[in-house]
């Protein structure tokens, strides 16, 4: 499991983050709801998880991906 939280430069982090991920691993980003569509582009060899609401956070949420491949695109 890699995890992600409150990360400057999300765009650059990201991919790089998701290549340490092995094939089956998982990896959970900290989020706004608006960085989901990105991070779905971002990291196409992932199955998403619909979002999970964070308690008292209007914007907030914790999104999982599951690696799908052995190669990072």
């Amino acid at each position: 499991v890699v995890t992600l939280r409150a990360v400057e430069r999300f765009e650059s982090v990201l991919p790089t983050s998701a290549r340490l991920v092995a094939p089956g691993g998982r990896l959970a980003l900290l989020v706004s709801q608006a960085q989901i569509r990105r991070a779905h582009e971002l990291a196409l060899d992932f199955a998403w998880g619909g979002p999970i609401s964070v308690p008292q956070s209007s914007i907030r949420v914790l999104l999982i991906g599951k690696r799908t491949s052995e190669e990072s695109r």
